[in-house]
């Protein structure tokens, strides 16, 4: 999708839209300000700009320019509002700054990024008790159901479920703290070296309802399996609660997007196929959503992530992965 199609979303108030620009431009902008004002204040700077955006959207012109110098001229002035507020010298920003603002060079920028996620959350899972960490690991990050973590633990079903639930319980209030106001979701499925952590300041109910879910005791997950012709490892995930309208959607090493196409998770619930979300893969072919509808309590009988052109009633496109009921 182009800077200009994601910006005619954006001014629709597509929360998607949102999710893309922030996967698209928080690396750029985080390293552009952590070159000034360390992570901590990068953080910020990233959470402002995004937040700018989105209130400004209405008012984006791209006939007066493009979308990443407009970003990265919010940044700027926001760095250097920063910087006066630090009592430094404002006039004469380090050199590295300005040179990074016409800079495509960016795999520094999300490095740092991914790095600096990375490091919150090894530090948030490495203060939780031993126990709950290593049933966290395995029902998140290697995506074993609860009863898989408790037959590799040998311990009952009832215990790793209970683990599971305080340990989320205690990583999102650990998490929440550290990264200030912004919106913290664990983005299960993802692997850990991907940077581990979705951050975004959006609907918060929404998304707190999602990590309740999640620390349920008898939370479920469906495993995807990759379709024909897509990579061995290709595979998503569905994570539900009986009863509860939210789940949460993951697709991992899914190969690049067609042009004018987007993966589309869908499932199939009382003989109806319902369109739950989009998946925006990041540039190791990982995505989390969340999707919200009144029949998500129930059993699905399928679930299918596909490549869709135009978004139907039905899934039409190519199949990424699928799984159906047993």
């Amino acid at each position: 999708m182009t800077d200009e199609a994601l910006m005619e979303e954006l001014k629709s108030g597509s929360e998607q839209a949102l999710q893309l620009l922030h996967q698209r431009y928080a690396p750029v902008i985080f390293g552009i300000a952590a070159r000034s004002l360390g992570s901590a204040g990068a953080d910020d700077i990233v959470q402002e700009v995004l937040l700018a955006v989105w209130t400004s959207r209405a008012t984006y012109d791209p006939d007066r320019g493009q979308l990443r110098p407009w970003l990265l001229e919010i940044a700027h002035t926001r760095i250097l509002n920063e910087l006066r507020r630090r009592h430094r010298h404002p006039a004469e920003p380090p050199s590295a700054l300005e040179q990074s603002m016409t800079s495509d060079d960016t795999a520094p920028d999300t490095a740092a990024w991914q790095a600096q996620r990375q490091a919150v959350l090894n530090s948030a899972l490495a203060e939780l008790p031993a126990a709950e960490g290593q049933a966290l690991r395995l029902a998140f990050f290697e995506e074993l159901s609860h009863s898989e973590v408790a037959a590799f633990l040998k311990i009952p079903l009832g215990t790793a479920k209970t683990r599971i639930r305080t340990g989320v319980g205690r990583l999102f209030e650990r998490l929440m703290p550290a990264l200030g106001p912004t919106l913290l979701v664990l983005v299960v499925g993802a692997g850990a070296a991907a940077g581990a952590l979705w951050s975004v300041r959006s609907d918060l109910a929404r998304h707190d309802r999602a990590v309740r879910m999640l620390s349920l005791s008898d939370s479920e997950t469906i495993r995807l399996s990759g379709a024909e012709g897509m990579p061995a490892e290709t595979h998503g995930t569905f994570r539900w609660h009986p009863g509860v309208s939210t789940a949460v959607i993951t697709l991992s090493h899914a190969p690049p997007v067609a042009p004018g196409t987007r993966y589309w998770a869908w499932a199939n619930l009382g003989g109806n196929w319902i369109a739950l979300c989009e998946l925006v893969p990041d540039a190791s072919g990982r995505a989390v959503a969340i999707a919200e509808a009144p029949l998500l309590g129930g059993q699905p009988r399928m679930l299918v992530i596909t490549e869709e052109h135009k978004v139907g009633r039905e899934p039409a496109g190519r199949e990424v992965a699928r799984w159906n009921a047993p």
